[in-house]
């Protein structure tokens, strides 16, 4: 059996979308994903890193820039461990400039299909460093102007990173990525990303791409697990989150601006992916009698909790069992789960289960039943309706489809997406 990716969740909405740490690996970090951007510098040590099933080493001056799609785990040499210093910002970051094809998007979205991780030539190395290093200080300190400034040093290391990616610092890319680069379709998710608050079909991409709404809708699953609807809602949420923090805008304002022409489907898609209506969103997280407490990310003790239900998802696991384990009430438990994930417990709890049984579908022959199981459902039938509810398509309907697209891929029949 394959090994399943820990799934990592910045939460979106707050009104800074940054956190830079001082990070030492002695050993491994597990392979993990998250939806968020993630970009790196190695300070100190050696070891590797495994992105997507490539391998590469890591020393100083290595500069690592990973995507919400990308599955990665670290290996540090015991007797050199690594220390880097490390920069997560959330997509709202990128969608800020939306309409705007000179800003961070651009910049992210350019090479998307490039290595993720290249080493740096000893002198550039040094200065990206300092960049870095001026990162963390900005951030761990309280000067005017902190958001502005880390945002600019964030894109002066993309500019780097993407300069030298395009130097050739790594080894050519395998035949099966240049066949998807060289396509018109390895624009498409940078396009959705520019366009979400446009009145964009699936049906008028695959006229734009050339390929038809099957192929798409395929391709697009097989890079970010969702389906067209769904992953343009998510891009639109997310969106709709960071205007949240605005109390100029009305909900009905910030429906238009992010794309939806209905406000009725605006409420259902936020309630489905956040837990909250807009207005509870915007109540818990952007005013004095929402927020109890300031935090511009998840407290130490929630990352604990989601670490922990990480850790036993697959056991008979409970409210009431979590709450005694961090000596919290269970109402207490349940209420700072909603304040600060945007979910209820079982949400949240479900939302990790179907993740892992969707890695098992695609690495296992497990049953659909037994896979259940395995996850922690006790039931088949529930395990169906949380799986459908969560991804749209039944379990059997996920493991086929993935597993068209696997065989597609290994036949090279994705060539033919490279014709205008």
């Amino acid at each position: 059996m394959k090994k399943v990716p820990e799934y990592y969740d910045l939460l979106p909405g707050y009104s800074f979308n940054f956190l830079v740490s001082l990070d030492y690996i002695n050993n491994r970090f597990p392979m993990h994903r998250h939806n968020f951007f993630e970009i790196y510098v190695v300070i100190s040590g050696h070891g590797k890193e495994v992105i997507n099933g490539k391998e590469y080493y890591l020393q100083r001056g290595s500069l690592t820039f990973l995507l919400p799609w990308h599955i990665h785990e670290i290996f540090a040499d015991p007797e050199e461990p690594l220390r880097l210093i490390r920069c997560n910002f959330g997509m709202e970051v990128v969608m800020e400039d939306i309409n705007s094809h000179g800003g961070m998007a651009e910049i992210v979205y350019k090479h998307v299909y490039s290595d993720p991780s290249i080493q740096l030539p000893p002198d550039i190395a040094e200065q990206v460093i300092t960049i870095f290093e001026g990162l963390l200080e900005e951030f761990r300190g309280d000067k005017p102007w902190k958001e502005i400034l880390i945002k600019a040093k964030i894109i002066e290391v993309l500019v780097y990173f993407n300069r030298f990616r395009n130097k050739g610092s790594n080894p050519e890319l395998p035949e099966e990525y240049r066949i998807v680069e060289n396509s018109d379709i390895s624009n498409l998710l940078p396009y959705i990303h520019f366009h979400c608050n446009q009145d964009i079909t699936l049906s008028d991409l695959a006229e734009k791409f050339h390929c038809s709404e099957t192929k798409l809708n395929e391709y697009l699953y097989s890079h970010t697990g969702l389906s067209f609807t769904d992953y343009l809602n998510e891009v639109r949420i997310r969106l709709a989150c960071a205007l949240l923090s605005n109390p100029e805008l009305k909900i009905s304002e910030i429906s238009k601006i992010v794309g939806y022409k209905s406000m009725k489907t605006f409420y259902r898609a936020f309630k489905s992916l956040k837990g909250f209506s807009p207005e509870e969103f915007r109540q818990y997280y952007f005013t004095e009698e929402g927020r109890k407490e300031p935090f511009p990310f998840p407290s130490p003790l929630m990352w604990k909790i989601i670490h922990y239900i990480q850790l036993h998802y697959s056991e008979d696991l409970t409210l009431s069992d979590v709450a005694k384990k961090f000596h919290y009430s269970e109402s207490s438990l349940s209420e700072l789960c909603k304040r600060q994930t945007g979910q209820s417990f079982i949400d949240m709890l479900h939302e990790i289960r179907v993740f892992h049984a969707c890695s098992l579908l695609l690495s296992t022959d497990m049953s659909v039943t037994d896979i259940g199981f395995e996850v922690g459902f006790n039931s088949s039938e529930t395990f169906f309706r949380v799986f459908k509810k969560l991804k749209g398509v039944s379990p059997e309907k996920y493991r086929q489809k993935a597993k068209i697209f696997t065989e597609k891929i290994n036949t090279n029949k994705y060539n033919c997406l490279s014709q205008a």
